[in-house]
């Protein structure tokens, strides 16, 4: 009784979130908001990982209503359209690259064509194809095996090495075959749902980037980590890793080849929630239909190789977007699935993580914590994805009543955010000359707050998902979430560094670079506040040097209108470090394109300041000064 109580409030819960979208119709169009959840239901792309063998962390959203069937409405944006056949363009079947671009505030140009390498296993022998018809459908750049964009290796590098199967002739025969045949065959079709994933998420954030695909042989970790070392000798720009398992404590581990402090190495922290909690409750779940009994029980350590502290450990969470496909707002997903985090046995944390300001709420002492940044992974806000295997296929009734048949689906899970971190990392410049570019995450936390959306609501632990009915959220009660994270930000999110979600998501590029390192902006966003220059006043830098500084004002100018964050920060040194510490409380102002005038009332100010706009939607901007 106990599981079916949770299956209804969990389902109310995240029908309200989605219902909650709406958009005001346009002329000649109706307004079609979202399916609730209730209609919906979400598992797991590949098998459970076993000892010496990894899981891909991607999860497909299901279906389970004749409503939910037709896709004739679309998934976590409300559109204003005409009713009619399902259309990914019209984001039927989930996020669009457009709704990525607006979310994060993207680019899509870059200065080149930098090399995005994803390491997967199994061979997609219809990607190629896949890939045209997914280019076509969203008006992206081609990426194909023909004109040298998409490239297919095996795991030792060499195009001609390419491993199981070959054809969908000869996974049709694996099929038919035996027993292990089949088992085989069916795991190569659940990874190549993974490879569509990865290669389209980075395309739709990446269009200029070249994408290689490195087919380890098998799910085992020795043929991913042999994948693993041919994709780092390609020196791309970024490496993508959307599988892991759980950190074993052996050798293999600590050997991997991980500690390639010149490379961008992204790699999803999970689905399964803090130290994989849901999996035991499916588990539970399944015991209970039969009226047994069963124990939530936890991992004893996060996913590897998210738990290497040399890669970027990426979280998940729920975007709610609006009708324009903006950003609105983000929490830790949780709920059918989860994003993972944790406490790695094995690894030390990197000395930047240690340095975050909330590191000693986090409970892992001097151990790595996974995860280091986030982007969205819920399935119910999952990316709209092409293949044309029998895994992906979509049924539904026309308009005269016959079966039609497309081949998109909606896949989420981490397996969606590493690559979007991936392929931001590229636009971004890569490395950009240093080594561990993970810290520029930290060091921008604390220095540009500006360029990270700060995740504070939501848990990704144990949890009964409570209903707060005037929100329309689903989230853990108080005697849950105490007992599942006991206070601690390793599985809470809140302020600052946090293991769910990290440093937070991307507010463009400049969280991925050198501290006041160059913004790109990108063509894909309209109605986004692009600041151009932010600067003290004369009359306030007067008043500073004189020491008159009761009040502030700021000039500031920009391209576009809309609203924006206002904050203070101040360098304050704490032993042998120096960090920003917000100064009162945020404030907000509706700005208009070109000059804008910022004043600010304060208290008396000594020391060195930095005063953040940050857009709600947009590039940030920022003004240092020092006051007597």
């Amino acid at each position: 009784m106990a599981g079916k109580t949770f299956k209804r409030t969990l389902t109310l819960a995240l029908g309200i979130v989605a219902a909650a979208l709406v958009v005001v119709p346009g002329a000649g169009a109706e307004t079609v908001t979202p399916l609730p959840a209730t209609n919906y239901s979400s598992v797991p792309v590949c098998r459970q990982a076993t000892p010496g063998h990894a899981t891909c962390l991607a999860r497909r959203l299901v279906a389970l209503t004749a409503t939910a069937r037709r896709h004739d409405h679309p998934l976590a944006v409300a559109s204003a359209k005409v009713l009619g056949g399902p259309s990914a363009g019209e984001g039927d079947f989930g996020l669009r690259p457009s709704d990525l671009h607006n979310a994060y505030a993207l680019p899509s140009e870059t200065g080149g064509h930098p090399l995005v390498v994803i390491v997967d296993a199994y061979n997609a022998p219809t990607l190629d194809g896949d890939l045209a018809t997914y280019s076509r459908e969203f008006r992206l750049p081609s990426c194909t095996l023909a004109n040298g964009c998409l490239h297919i290796v095996g795991e030792n590098g060499q195009s001609g090495d390419l491993p199981f199967p070959h054809s969908t002739g000869e996974l049709t025969q694996y099929m038919n075959g035996s027993p292990q045949q089949r088992a085989t065959a069916e795991a190569a079709l659940s990874w190549g749902i993974e490879i569509s994933l990865d290669v389209e998420t980075v395309h739709a954030v990446c269009p200029a980037c070249r994408i290689t695909l490195v087919a380890a042989s098998s799910e085992e970790n020795n043929a991913l980590f042999t994948a693993e070392r041919s994709a780092e000798a390609m020196n791309p720009a970024a490496i993508s890793n959307s599988w892991g398992s759980i950190e074993e404590g052996g050798s293999s581990d600590a050997e991997a080849p991980f500690n390639d402090p010149r490379t961008v190495i992204t790699a999803a922290a999970g689905d399964e929630g803090y130290l994989d909690w849901y999996h035991s409750f499916e588990e539970c779940e399944a015991r209970r239909e039969f009226g047994g009994n069963c124990r939530l029980e936890y991992a004893s350590a996060p996913y590897f190789p998210a738990s290497s502290p040399d890669v970027v450990a990426v979280g998940g969470t729920r975007l709610k977007v609006t009708a324009a496909g903006r950003r609105e707002e983000e929490t830790v997903w949780n709920g059918q699935g989860a994003g993972g985090s944790g406490c790695s046995t094995m690894f030390n944390a990197q000395s930047w993580q240690q340095e975050a300001e909330t590191w000693g709420a986090v409970g892992c002492g001097e151990k790595r914590a996974v995860a280091d940044v986030s982007a969205v992974a819920d399935p119910y806000t999952g990316l709209a994805v092409y293949n044309s295997t029998g895994f992906c296929e979509t049924r539904y009734p026309n308009e005269s009543g016959r079966t039609e048949v497309q081949h998109w689906c909606t896949i989420g899970g981490t397996s969606l955010a590493t690559p979007l971190i991936a392929a931001s990392y590229a636009l971004a410049g890569g490395n950009n000359g240093a080594e561990y570019p993970s810290r520029y995450l930290y060091e921008n936390a604390r220095q540009n707050p500006g360029a990270l959306h700060n995740i504070t609501r939501g848990s990704n632990g144990g949890c009964n998902f409570a209903l707060n009915a005037e929100e329309g959220l689903a989230s853990c009660d108080a005697m849950y979430e105490a007992q599942a994270c006991q206070g601690r930000a390793i599985c809470t999110a809140g302020n600052g560094y946090n293991g769910p979600t990290g440093v937070g998501t991307p507010n463009g590029l400049a969280a991925l670079r050198p501290v006041g390192a160059p913004i790109l902006h990108s063509p894909y966003i309209s109605g986004r506040v692009m600041v151009r220059h932010v600067a003290l006043t004369a009359g306030a830098a007067r008043a500073l040097r004189r020491g008159r500084s009761r009040s502030l004002s700021f000039s500031v100018r920009v391209s576009g209108a809309g609203p924006v964050h206002l904050r203070l920060y101040k360098l304050v040194r704490r032993g042998r470090r120096s960090r920003w510490i917000a100064v009162g409380r945020r404030h907000s102002m509706q700005m208009r394109s070109g000059a804008n005038t910022v004043r600010m009332r304060n208290g008396r100010l000594r020391g060195h300041y930095r005063f953040v706009v940050s857009p709600v939607h947009g590039a940030a901007g920022a003004d240092t000064f020092n006051a007597r």
